[in-house]
């Protein structure tokens, strides 16, 4: 993980959490802070 951050509205807060793979590729994840869902990965 190379950053995060909460984002988002009252009741729509979500992580976007920022990952650097082992073959260099940077990963994006946002993540819903109440469930935990994985709701979106670019």
């Amino acid at each position: 993980m190379i950053d995060g951050n909460l984002c988002g509205d009252p009741g729509n807060y979500r992580y976007v959490v920022t990952f650097l793979g082992t073959d260099g590729r940077v990963i994006r994840a946002t993540i819903n802070a109440k469930t935990g869902e994985v709701v979106g990965v670019k």
